[in-house]
């Protein structure tokens, strides 16, 4: 009998080391520690029962029988709590009623059985005769028989655990069922052979009850330990997939990120990557910039498709045999750029002149016919001490010089080219005194409706040099970009713009809506919506007869929280309007995001009106806009035939040379009608 205490004693605090040990992992964490704790009670009960009959003492029998007390309480707390963790008995309403009652009353009966004289069950304890395996007898308590009621209300909870459990887990409640079956039968032996003086009837030995549990605990433990394992296994294997789906989706991304979605070679992001570290790694590094003459004739020729072609086979040349100290990109529609250590095998070299190989002059495929084409063509020198913005700078102003140049030739970036272009440095200087010495101006072009009414006018900046007179906005624009004084020129492009709108509404000459330009710059100004808020109240100018415009690749670019001040505006009146739509390949998000009226298609599809994919286009855009229930105002417009295809194709508004020129302030109240009321028009 000793032995078989002993046993089940070692067998159950391996168990309650073994469920500790998996309480750490898995969902069934809590059915683990149930176990943890239910073993451990059956340790302390079977320890204590071991020593009680070898005590060698009065007082260490007294403390074995207080402890068996205390734990054959707590093991019905335990085996009632490890039932309803692993039936997953909701915690709940009667259910959790009854557990939270059983186990404070349970358990204030173990802790009084520490007090009594000789725990629970025993009345007393007294020395027996030398020479038997049990060293002291006892006499029950009366009274123990609470811990038989509460055994049997136990053992209610126990099956009302099991029937739920029998629907889930069959095999687990049956092994449960046996268990509570045997401490049944151990408990009624037990009860009449004690407490009825039935000592023919046999009393099977408790420590085997608790065996038996624990090979139940075994069985469970090892289906948990497979399931556990299926479980790990399915989802390292999602894992992996999850894993090698993201990689190839980020693949994805950096080649799209890095790479022209049409031809596959990289873009000016990568570009500018590239050119960060190549002229310090490859010596005589060189940048050519190339862009094919008169492509968009030739797109309005041959169509896009065919163009499409063109631009892959250009692609071919341009990227074959490419080292990997060589980079080939396409930065634009018609712009392309070639980083290299060996220009000759794109240009021949006589004198100070150049000239494209073979590898660009050889004639195109295009259909069934044969297409030569020429190239504008920008060379630069790169130099360790250049930045990127520099660069692509001076490669952009030498492409620039040889287009105005009429194209078909080659710009070379040297000393003698900076010459030529320090006027423009010069002008960039002088733009510090432009606001001051007041040779700034707005012109302003109409915006018609259907009908040909005037509802409105577009703000554009001019500058009038006292040496050069009218400078283009084209040169004076991106100087005042790359200064960084695109805010002060902005705000004294809005002060004037409200200024001159004053004056017109004081002679009732005009009643519609100013459009002002935006730079991306200055929306990244702090609290830019209140300043024009601010701006318009000094003015006296009604918010809603004012227009701003953004360039939709400034949209892009900047951070959403430099476009927090646009709602404002909105609020107070003051539209918005979307400059240039469908060229800056922005996400269609930002149309839903921010408070938009108006979307304004650039010049450069009206231009393609009258082909089909122009016509395709332009009619998509026009669906964007309208299902999103903007404005859609074309501009650009030139000739009659353009106005009438756009009116047909839904579009409402107009801009353009056909309806009038941008002229001063002066002349153009005297030139145009008087606008339609902002009141009376939906514009």
């Amino acid at each position: 009998m000793l032995i078989l205490y002993f046993s089940a004693s070692v067998i159950a605090l391996y168990t309650a080391i073994q469920a500790l040990w998996l309480s750490r992992l898995g969902p069934n964490r809590h059915i683990y520690r149930a176990y943890a704790a239910l073993s451990v009670i059956i340790t302390v009960f079977l320890v204590s029962t071991s020593v009680f009959t070898i005590a060698p003492t009065l007082a260490v029998a007294t403390l074995t029988t207080k402890l068996q007390g205390a734990a054959a309480f707590a093991y019905l707390i335990a085996l009632n709590w490890l039932l309803a963790r692993y039936a997953n008995i909701p915690w709940r309403g009667a259910a959790r009623r009854f557990l939270l009652t059983f186990s404070v009353t349970a358990g204030a009966l173990g802790l009084y059985s520490l007090f009594l004289p000789a725990g629970f069950f025993a009345a007393r304890l007294w020395p027996m005769e030398p020479g038997g395996l049990i060293t002291f007898g006892f006499d029950y308590r009366p009274a123990s028989v609470i811990f038989q009621v509460f055994g049997l209300i136990g053992v209610g909870w126990c099956i009302y655990c099991i029937r739920a459990l029998r629907r889930k887990q069959p095999l687990a409640a049956l092994l449960f069922s046996s268990f509570i079956a045997l401490q049944i039968i151990t408990h009624v032996s037990q009860s009449l052979h004690y407490f009825f003086g039935l000592t023919a009837i046999p009393v099977l030995p408790g420590g085997m009850t608790y065996i038996w549990f624990f090979v139940i605990t075994a069985i469970l433990f090892a289906r948990d330990h497979e399931d556990t394992v299926l479980e790990l296994v399915a989802k390292n294997q999602s894992l992996t997939r999850e894993v090698s789906s993201r990689n190839a989706a980020e693949r994805r991304a950096r080649l799209l990120a890095l790479s022209d979605e049409l031809t596959k070679l990289s873009n000016i992001r990568n570009l500018k990557k590239t050119l960060e570290w190549f002229p310090k790694e490859i010596p005589n590094a060189r940048l050519l910039l190339l862009q094919i003459d008169y492509f968009r004739e030739l797109k309005k020729t041959f169509g896009e498709a065919k163009t499409d072609q063109l631009l892959l086979q250009l692609a071919e040349r341009l990227s074959s045999g490419n080292s990997d100290s060589e980079l080939a990109a396409r930065i634009s529609e018609a712009q392309f750029a070639i980083l290299t250590s060996e220009p000759e095998r794109y240009l021949y070299t006589a004198g100070k002149s150049h000239s494209p190989t073979s590898a660009l002059t050889r004639p195109f495929t295009v259909g069934q016919q044969t297409l030569d084409l020429t190239y504008s063509i920008a060379l630069v020198g790169l130099g360790n001490e250049s930045s990127v913005s520099d660069m692509l700078y001076h490669a952009e102003l030498a492409l620039e010089e040889a287009i105005t140049n009429g194209g078909n030739q080659v710009i070379h970036y040297d000393g003698e080219f900076a010459e030529k272009i320090q006027h423009r440095f010069s002008l960039e200087r002088e733009l510090d005194r432009a606001i001051e010495d007041n040779q700034l101006a707005l012109h302003y072009q109409p915006q018609v409706d259907s009908t040909g009414h005037l509802i409105g006018a577009e703000a554009l900046l001019r500058w009038r040099h006292p040496d050069h007179g009218w400078i283009s906005p084209n040169t004076f624009i991106p100087l005042i970009e790359r200064r960084g004084q695109m805010v002060s020129f902005g705000q004294w492009v809005l002060e004037q713009a409200c200024r001159d709108l004053k004056a017109w509404q004081q002679r009732g000459s005009f009643n519609g809506r100013l459009s002002v330009n935006v730079s991306p710059y200055q929306l990244q100004a702090y609290n830019y919506g209140q300043k024009v808020l601010d701006t318009l109240k000094a003015y006296d100018v009604p918010p809603s007869s004012i227009g701003l415009e953004l360039t939709e690749s400034g949209m892009v670019e900047e951070a959403s929280s430099s476009l927090a001040g646009l709602p404002l505006l909105r609020r107070a009146g003051v539209t918005i309007a979307i400059d240039d739509f469908g060229t800056g390949f922005s996400s269609l998000s930002y149309l839903g995001r921010l408070p938009i009226d108006t979307l304004k298609i650039d010049k450069a599809f009206v231009d393609q009106l009258g082909t089909r994919k122009g016509d395709a286009l332009l009619k998509a855009l026009m669906n964007i806009g309208q299902s999103l229930d903007l404005k859609v105002l074309a501009e650009g417009i030139e000739r009659e035939n353009q106005h009438r295809a756009l009116q047909e194709m839904g579009c409402r508004y107009f801009q353009g040379y056909l309806f009038g020129k941008p002229v001063s302030a002066d002349q153009f109240v005297l030139e145009q009608p008087k606008a339609v009321s902002v009141g009376a028009s939906d514009f």
